[in-house]
């Protein structure tokens, strides 16, 4: 399981968390600000999401329609603060998933985003990744880092 931590600090004046630091120089699996919005799709309330995350930058895809590079639904978990979702990325025709968790302080500054590259996983199998990724040494240097700011 190859996991990418970066680390995001709220910026009040644009309402958008900034990328702070990242696990892997280089590779950005998230774009360098992203925010938080309520669901609008009834697809995504259907699911009980009630909040998505998404990038500001946009590209246009084959319709000539205006999308997000990264959007997902904040699906929730046992862990207060803490949502998943997945991600996908096509590569030669190919639909390449990855999962993500989304793991916000209490106090709303911070957003630490795991991210496990190519990397499904199913409803029977997510309690344990989450709670594999919750116990991770590298997570936890994150957690240190962030109790000293």
């Amino acid at each position: 399981m190859n996991v990418i931590y970066q680390l995001f600090k709220f910026n009040d004046e644009d309402k958008y968390f900034d990328l702070y630091r990242t696990s892997k120089v280089g590779f950005l699996p998230l774009t360098k600000k992203i925010k938080t919005a309520p669901a609008q799709r009834q697809s995504y309330k259907d699911f009980g999401i009630k909040e998505i995350i998404h990038s500001k930058k946009s590209r246009k895809n084959k319709k000539g329609n205006y999308v997000k590079l990264f959007h997902n639904g904040l699906i929730p978990t046992e862990n207060p603060y803490v949502f998943c979702g997945d991600n996908y990325e096509i590569k030669r025709g190919f639909k390449i998933k990855s999962f993500v968790l989304f793991e916000f302080s209490k106090c709303g500054l911070w957003l630490l985003v795991h991210y496990v590259e190519k990397y499904k996983v199913f409803p029977n199998q997510r309690k344990k990744v989450i709670n594999d990724l919750l116990i991770s040494s590298t997570r936890k240097k994150f957690i240190d880092f962030i109790k000293q700011k």
